[in-house]
């Protein structure tokens, strides 16, 4: 019988053989409107937490009628639940400058097509026809847009907003279609393919956007925006966007688009204030450059202000560069250079194109949308690094990514090779509603940084679940109270499940003496470090079925599970434990000032709830006050509970009287096998498999049979399939009993939707030129 990797590359063979003669199928059934019906309210509250809910058509037509009869929504958040099809009716773009909308806007990953705009209008065109002092982020559109007026001044028309004001950000959208002005004036803002006009903005950032199908007008045409027009001294910042789309224009205002007339490839004109334009590219078509220094691959008109170009590219074999001096903005190259495979400027936020689409791609969009069913997947250290600078510590913090899921699809290696920063902190939570690492890894992590934010992989983590990861690597932060921990640094209402941490974690927390017998400096009583989570800092945080090794060095505060409790909140431990030694700095200075628990480093108020746990590492020696120990470090108030909890009493010295915590048994007690007994009788339930020398926490990820290729493996490969025979061939691999592809059928579930996602987005290169190396 061949292997089971000789049967996947048959199966891969056999996809590149098929891929191109079969329809692609359709992900799921849309809402689609008739043209006319709206709803009578939308369900939810409107606030960050409860949003205003559009789930079908009819209530995007309430929305928008809302908004047209003045209601702005100011300080509102509302979301999409699902794809959108207006089926090419006539539809009234959502506010204008006279009514603008003043909310925020998630799409959460959506799309509403078949968007159809007709209109003569000066006041703002688009899906949106305006936007004040809010934001739009994850929304993507398919459509036409027109603005039919044909003489004036002002024109406002793009694909996804017809004009912005005030402080606003536009993040992770996109548009399709075709965005079109009639107006003859060549003078006028006329059409961008995402944003029509941005207005005395302060300040605003369009991120992670894109435009492709075709803009076309008459004057100040840009593929991604038409006009900026900003006050002198405020900033505008576009990052991480491109544009593919045809732009034409007509240079003389006749009836007639071509390529020889008024336009940019991203930006149409720009007037007063700072435009900052950052890790960018034009891979479309614009009008010629002229020698009068209008039009070009970048830009159509610099009338005034500041603006600066940094890693800012166009496909030169398209487009011809600039030509009058002061003019020249980006840097051309080839077609061939463009595409990903040879470039690779940008890893960090775009991924490879493929056969029809050779130059790069927005990576988060190519991760999934987000939802339960069609999670985004992270298979690559880029798409951990792409998080950490959208919400986290890379400097961005435009999106939480609430209510969103997450999957791990591959091993994360980072070989040591660079330091990562965390992922959220409480300047901005993470809040996806669940990670998933699918008992995949994250290793050779390094994180080294100053903050007291939260440091760890995650560096502050609000509701939701992590489970079924992995971490190995070292975590350290150089500032006192920082809360490091090798996963969670802080968190707030959350579940982790089934995960592990191997390896280092420092916190730099120490003592100063002043010279006189006391104390210049004493962070004794900071937040320290830990290895599951270093500071439990709101609701209720669960760790279940987690297991720490390797060393926690902190001072004060630190254990190898939890660092501190200290709040009306509530810590449930369970079914866990550690191999971790727990060590402090002393600086050399009394012993006495150094705490560290093996468990838990401290409960100040609160509640920690503690069952059927075990501590093997070595912590520090308990003493008479009641400082440090084998479970925990000191016990200020609250409520401790602390059941069938157990720890090496070879390696620990017991608690002092009044301070007893666990129980100890001998190194002989935990290599026999008893304490693993103790542990699942008081569980209830058979948690834990037998070491050599201590008890293993079991794992809730197991699959059927001994696969050789993982459900994180079929994640890659099905990403890149694009027909449904592909998929029915790779479900008869998968549900074969009588070879070792056996999986869980929730396993196939979420394999099967991560396939879908493929098809649909047609990530694929057909005709058997798809690099498989890149996948396995």
């Amino acid at each position: 019988m061949r292997t089971s990797f000789e049967k996947l590359l048959a199966f891969i063979l056999s996809v590149c053989i098929v891929a191109a003669l079969v329809v692609m199928p359709t992900v799921a059934a849309l809402s689609v409107w008739d043209g006319s019906s709206a709803s009578d309210s939308l369900s939810g509250g409107g606030t960050q937490f409860d949003p205003y809910i559009i789930s079908t058509a009819a209530d995007l037509k309430f929305f928008a009628d809302q908004v047209n009869g003045g209601t702005d929504y100011s300080g509102k958040y509302i979301s999409l639940a699902d794809d959108i099809d207006l089926d090419d009716q006539p539809f009234t773009p959502i506010g204008d400058t006279g009514h603008y909308f003043r909310g925020y806007f998630d799409g959460r990953n959506h799309t509403v097509s078949g968007l159809n705009v007709n209109k003569e209008s000066d006041n703002g065109t688009g899906l949106f026809g305006g936007l004040h002092n809010g934001w739009i982020k994850n929304l993507h559109v398919e459509g036409t847009v027109v603005n039919t007026l044909t003489s004036t001044t002002n024109g406002y028309i793009g694909g996804l907003v017809g004009v912005t004001s005030g402080n606003v950000t536009i993040f992770n959208c996109s548009f399709n279609g075709t965005v079109r002005s009639l107006n003859t004036n060549a003078n006028a803002y006329a059409a961008g393919g995402l944003i029509g006009r941005m207005l005395a903005c302060a300040p605003a950032t369009v991120n992670c956007c894109y435009v492709s199908g075709v803009v076309d007008a008459y004057g100040h045409v840009g593929g991604l925006i038409s006009g900026i027009e900003n006050s002198s001294g405020k900033t505008i910042n576009i990052l991480n966007s491109y544009c593919d789309a045809t732009v034409t224009g007509s240079s003389a205002g006749t009836s007639t688009f071509n390529d020889g007339g008024n336009g940019g490839g991203l930006y149409g004109c720009i007037q007063n204030g700072t435009v900052n334009l950052t890790n960018c590219f034009f891979a479309g078509k614009a009008p010629s450059a002229r020698s009068s220094g209008y039009s070009g691959p970048v830009i159509h008109y610099k009338a005034g202000g500041t603006f600066t170009c940094t890693r800012v590219f166009y496909d030169s074999d398209k487009n011809a560069a600039e030509t009058a001096s002061g003019q020249a903005f980006g840097n051309g190259v080839t077609t061939s250079t463009l595409a990903y495979s040879t470039w690779g400027n940008f890893p960090e936020f775009f991924e490879a194109g493929n056969a029809s689409v050779l130059h790069p791609l927005l990576r988060l969009s190519n991760m999934g949308k987000g939802t339960e069913s069609e999670p985004y997947v992270i298979d690559h250290k880029y798409d951990l690094i792409l998080l950490s600078k959208i919400n986290g510590y890379g400097g961005y913090n435009v999106y939480d990514f609430f209510d969103n899921y997450f999957v791990l699809g591959a091993d994360i290696n980072f070989n040591g090779e660079e330091t990562f920063t965390p992922i959220g902190s409480t300047n901005q939570w993470f809040r996806a509603k669940s990670v998933d690492g699918r008992g995949f890894s994250v290793s050779n992590l390094i994180v080294n940084t100053a903050s007291s934010a939260g440091v760890g992989l995650f560096g502050a983590k609000q509701f939701g679940t992590i489970k079924n990861l992995n971490v190995r690597g070292s975590v350290t932060c150089t500032t006192a109270g920082g809360a490091v921990a090798g996963l969670v640094g802080k968190a707030n209402s959350v579940d982790i499940v089934n995960c592990s941490f191997d390896g280092t974690v420092t916190s730099a927390n120490t003592l100063t003496s002043n010279g006189s017998g006391g104390w210049a400096l004493n962070h004794m009583n900071n937040t320290s470090a830990a290895g599951v989570v270093s500071e439990v800092l709101g609701g209720t945080v669960s760790i279940d079925k987690c297991y720490v090794s390797g060393t926690i060095i902190g001072y004060g505060r630190s254990g190898s599970l939890i660092g501190s409790v200290n709040g009306d909140y509530i810590a449930n431990v369970t079914n866990s434990g550690s191999t971790a030694d727990v060590t402090v700095v002393d600086n050399g200075y009394t012993y006495d000032y150094r705490a560290g628990g093996g468990l838990i480093g401290f409960l100040a108020t609160g509640t920690i709830n503690m069952d059927n746990c075990y501590y093997y590492g070595t912590g520090l020696e308990a003493r008479s006050n009641g400082m440090a120990g084998p479970i925990m470090n000191h016990y200020s108030s609250g409520t401790f509970n602390c059941n069938h909890t157990y720890y090496n009493s070879d390696k620990n010295a017991a608690e002092p009287a009044g301070y007893e915590y666990g129980e100890g048994k001998t190194e002989s007690e935990f290599a026999d096998g008893t304490v693993k007994d103790l542990l699942d009788e008081g569980a209830g339930e058979a948690l834990f498999k037998q070491g050599e020398y201590y008890p293993v926490a079991g794992t809730t990820y197991d699959v059927d049979g001994d696969l050789t290729v993982t459900a994180g493996d079929a994640y890659r490969v099905l990403r890149y399939i694009n027909s449904e025979a592909a998929l029915s061939a790779f479900q008869a691999i998968l549900m074969d009993s009588d070879d070792d592809f056996d999986v869980d059928i929730d396993d196939y579930v979420a394999i099967k939707q991560a396939a879908l996602v493929a098809i649909s987005t047609g990530n694929v290169e057909p005709g058997g030129n798809t690099n498989w190396s890149n996948i396995i």
